[in-house]
């Protein structure tokens, strides 16, 4: 596994996988077509650390992101696009990334909001996260159909090692 930088050629796959992967809120596109310039605001927008998973087959798992960080009171938000059929994988990714994540900048807690058709926090992230709370029937899905948005945060001291 290897964490890189992500590069201008990471666009195309990146806009290839952002209806079939997992997400976290910021990547919830929900049926928009990710043009060039979506992409590359949510790519450079407030992203305070970012990186690409890549897989020992030269296969990209995930794109990582720490975003909206406060360093005041030491926090930021975990943005994820994660192949959702590679989680061992993605979960190695994440904690290697978490652990950079709390080194630079000097963070103490992050936070994560996932819409719950959209994310299996605990398949990535096992009990490093803990649930927080939950906005009930927060998004529209369809007529009478809404689904809830996840509220988490993983806190330094809850990493492995």
């Amino acid at each position: 596994m290897r964490l890189l930088e992500a590069t201008v050629e990471d666009h195309k796959w990146i806009g290839a996988v952002t209806e079939l992967w997992s997400s976290t809120q910021r990547w919830s596109l929900r049926g928009r077509t990710p043009s060039p310039f979506l992409l590359e605001k949510l790519l450079q927008e407030d992203v305070a650390l970012q990186r690409v998973a890549w897989a020992d087959d030269d296969r990209p798992v995930a794109l990582l992101q720490l975003v909206d960080v406060d360093l005041d009171n030491g926090f930021g938000h975990l943005a994820l696009l994660g192949n959702p059929k590679r989680p061992d994988e993605v979960r190695a990714a994440l904690m290697a990334f978490l652990t950079v994540g709390f080194q630079q900048p000097q963070l103490r807690k992050v936070c994560l909001m996932a819409h719950a058709d959209e994310l299996d926090v605990e398949a990535f992230l096992g009990d490093v996260a803990r649930k927080v709370g939950s906005l009930a029937g927060h998004e529209r899905r369809g007529p009478d159909d809404y689904v809830d948005l996840l509220l988490y945060e993983i806190w330094k001291e809850a990493l492995p090692g």
